[in-house]
């Protein structure tokens, strides 16, 4: 990262110095050094103590808060390496923004105790995915197949996305009729992998505008929801634009014994 210094100053500070000013360790300011992220203002060759100026502390308190908000070393390093290109950091964080308010939606809803369904616009994002193709009868099933992969990824060592729950891209279109009666139809199971480390046999699942029927209740009728959500597109007059993905949303909330009940399922389906 180029160095960038808005003013002069002789000023320099110790390690300890720059520590208690910025509430961070040694250890931290060493890392942000090796990472490219901070260069000390001087560095005295007999010694190698490191000296650092009021610049390279504002540097860490920004490098700190762009960390808070959840952007990582390389995103941080090249909107410094764009001299300040703020364009790539804001569509990280408006994602993150729109994760996090999908968050607060789910626990709402869970919160309510009750059956419940919200329909809204969704934009689902490219998803990099271990997967396989199956063949459904049920909830019941997907779920057994479902599980079968994700245990096969966690196996073979791949990183899974934790932002983003298993997923499933069903076949079937008998709910945009009023119908539910299909059997046996068409599945492709998606296990989200963690995108800079995926293996080359993942595949890209592409983003999409889609409605999107978030459910919170009982799995004795699987129809509902999909009756629902078949029937909003239905009456205003939406065009699919693709297959629909249903996710399955249970981790995030929840120990391993979670009640049938509380399941939080969101079905997406892509239109025009």
């Amino acid at each position: 990262m180029e160095e960038k210094r808005p003013f002069e100053d002789d000023r320099l500070y110790t390690v300890s110095q720059v520590t208690k000013a910025c509430g961070i360790s040694r250890s931290t300011i060493l890392r942000m050094e090796r990472d490219n992220l901070v260069v000390p203002a001087n560095t005295n060759t007999d010694n190698s103590y490191r000296y650092y100026d009021l610049f390279n502390v504002f540097q860490i308190q920004q490098i700190n808060y762009l960390k808070e908000l959840g952007l990582k070393k390389s995103e941080i390093l090249k909107y410094y390496d764009t001299n300040g290109d703020i364009t790539e950091p804001l569509q990280i964080l408006e994602n993150k923004l729109m994760l996090l308010r999908q968050s607060v939606e789910l626990l709402r809803l869970r919160k309510s105790e009750e059956e419940n369904m919200i329909i809204s616009f969704y934009d689902f994002p490219e998803q990099i995915c271990y997967t396989r193709k199956a063949k459904s009868s049920g909830s019941a099933d997907t779920y057994r197949i479902m599980y079968d992969l994700c245990q096969e990824a966690v196996t073979k060592g791949y990183e899974l996305l934790s932002s983003m729950p298993l997923f499933g891209i069903n076949m079937r279109t008998d709910f945009l009729k009023g119908d539910f009666s299909e059997k046996d139809f068409d599945y492709i199971c998606c296990v989200p992998l963690a995108p800079e480390r995926a293996p080359e046999e993942a595949e890209v699942i592409p983003a999409c505008h889609a409605v999107s029927l978030l459910y919170h209740g009982s799995y004795e009728h699987p129809e509902k929801p999909f009756l629902a959500l078949g029937k909003y597109v239905s009456e205003n007059d939406l065009i699919p634009a693709g297959p629909l993905r249903v996710v399955g949303i249970v981790a995030p909330y929840v120990g391993k014994m979670i009640s049938p009940e509380n399941y939080v399922t969101r079905l997406v389906l892509p239109i025009e």
